[in-house]
């Protein structure tokens, strides 16, 4: 009956994601979005080629993303409904593995780890991501996170043979070319097989090294850096700006908002901390039986990949302000030292509660848990009411834009802060040929949106 209990618990917040994409979802097209109107064109021509979709998004190849949403649109005349609902696979995908490598951990170190399961699925379906929920093309940071994670997890397989270490190398190469951070995976794999007990390392590790060369430079061929982007050397001009956005970054899947922004950066330091100590703790008692220090290690990596990514971005992105830090489609990938902290917490707890102390009596203490707990679950109810009340305005305006232009009706001004920087006059054109995303179903006579009013 407990088991079942946590089970109902867990899935309380995929069914509240579910009520909340039901809710905001939208057939609009925006941001970024439009820039996959020319791919959809070039296929109805007949002219897309492989080289279209590894073509540099601002720092990002995202192949596999595109591959992914060309694909469906063509299928579907690009209903954006369906971007939604892949979002959703992806995000459940994540949870399944993260799901089963905490039942692993849970029977290795014989913890009861039944709100693990429940505060994992908090995370991991959190609408603090609504971008990356709403938003097809931000498709790429869910799907780079799937096969991240699953990369990681074939790495640390008690039995390592050359079939895991090819499909490890092949989730690395949809997690490069899914999102720019995704490069991080080779490094993190190459210190995987460097731990861990594995025959013939020397072969594993030349090979690896070979791969990830090959990977990075095919990613790099070509590679420019987005004019709109501030200096990399922001980062060491203004270090307290940058150690600013590092731990907003990390904060934020608690409360992603800007105006939240120095309470979020504390909470990101308070979890960096944690983490960093918990994760001492564990190796001190792993570090002599070789398969409890394979059972922690995906944990570490998960987190090593979060902080890395936390600072990746600050050297790439401080530049444009601590607000940035805070931007949902980030969540998920901060998601993971959170979700680290979570799983490796209790392992580390039974490290601590042998050591006479006040260490031991802090990790023993019931009302500081609960205390712990009551903030957290405040703040989750804080950060859905906002996400909720502000998606919802969001999509009404897209809504209007979109009915507007059904009408004939190009507003510049208002598309320009609300959807687009740029103009969409040719994009729009396109959608209506194609009968493509909100035209879908919809005829009209020859022509573009040139009849109609213009402001």
């Amino acid at each position: 009956m407990g088991k079942f209990r946590y089970v109902l618990l867990a899935s309380i917040p995929f069914v509240i994601l579910c009520f909340f994409l039901i809710h905001n979802a939208s057939d609009f097209p925006v941001g970024d979005q439009w820039d996959l109107v020319p791919l959809l064109e070039k296929w109805h021509l007949g002219s897309l080629t492989l080289r279209d979709l590894w073509v540099q998004h601002n720092e990002h190849r995202i192949f596999f993303p595109e591959l992914i949403m060309v694909s469906v649109a063509a299928v579907t005349h690009w209903n954006l409904y369906c971007e939604v609902i892949i979002n959703l696979l992806l995000g459940t995908g994540i949870c399944a593995l993260l799901f089963l490598q905490i039942r692993k951990t849970e029977i290795f170190f014989n913890t009861r780890a039944n709100a693990v399961y429940f505060l994992a699925s908090v995370f991991a379906f959190s609408v603090a991501q609504s971008d990356n929920w709403l938003l097809g093309y931000q498709m790429g940071i869910p799907l780079n996170i799937l096969s991240f994670t699953a990369g990681v997890f074939l790495l640390t397989s008690p039995e390592l043979g050359l079939k895991r270490l090819l499909c490890a190398m092949a989730a690395g190469i949809i997690t490069t070319y899914s999102f720019a951070n995704g490069m991080l995976f080779w490094i993190i794999g190459f210190l995987i097989l460097c731990a861990r007990p594995i025959g013939n390392k020397k072969t594993a590790l030349a090979s690896w090294t070979l791969i990830s060369v090959l990977i990075v430079a095919s990613y790099l061929w070509g590679y420019q850096k987005a004019p709109q982007h501030p200096p990399l050397l922001f980062a060491l001009q203004h270090p307290l700006r940058a150690a600013g956005y590092f731990f907003v970054f990390l904060g934020s899947p608690l409360l992603p908002f800007e105006r939240f922004a120095p309470l979020i950066g504390f909470f990101g330091l308070i979890c960096f901390a944690a983490s960093i100590y918990a994760a001492y703790h564990v190796y001190m008692l792993t570090r002599k039986n070789q398969a409890a220090l394979l059972m922690v290690i995906p944990w570490f990596a998960l987190a090593s990949y979060g902080i890395a990514s936390a600072g990746v971005s600050m050297i790439g992105r401080a530049g444009l302000g601590i607000g940035q830090a805070t931007a949902s489609r980030y969540v998920t990938i901060s998601n993971l030292l959170w979700l680290s902290l979570i799983v490796l917490a209790p392992v580390a707890a039974q490290s601590l509660m042998r050591r006479p102390g006040w260490l031991s009596k802090i990790v023993r203490n019931r009302a500081l848990q609960y205390a712990c707990l009551i903030v957290f679950f405040s703040l989750q109810v804080c950060m859905v009411k906002q996400k909720w009340f502000w998606e919802n305005v969001r999509k009404n305006e897209w809504i209007g834009i979109r009915n507007a232009l059904l009408a004939g009706d190009y507003n510049e001004e208002l598309i320009n802060a609300r959807v687009y920087h740029g103009d969409l006059r040719e994009r729009i054109a396109v959608l209506k040929k194609y009968q493509l995303a909100f035209f879908r179903g919809k005829e009209f006579t020859e022509g573009s949106l040139d009849g109609g009013n213009h402001k």
